[in-house]
């Protein structure tokens, strides 16, 4: 999270640690920086348990595949 980018950006993929509260953090900075264009996606894998809060953004879609979501 500490690189910025010098503008937003259409595409963010964020694959952080498999630790609780891990994607709903990366959520959080992503919209906190302004860092996704408006109309941008962000794609956020975490461990199939754990719920990410998507803060103002929107989700269009979850999947499980083996331990990941």
């Amino acid at each position: 999270m500490a690189a910025l980018p010098a503008a937003s950006v259409d595409l963010v993929f964020a694959d952080p640690p498999y630790a609780e509260g891990s994607g709903t953090t990366a959520v959080a900075s992503v919209v906190r920086a302004n860092w996704l264009s408006p109309g941008g996606w962000m794609s956020v894998e975490t461990s199939r348990g754990d719920v990410v809060d998507p803060s103002t953004l929107q989700v269009e879609t979850t999947r499980d595949i083996g331990r990941a979501r």
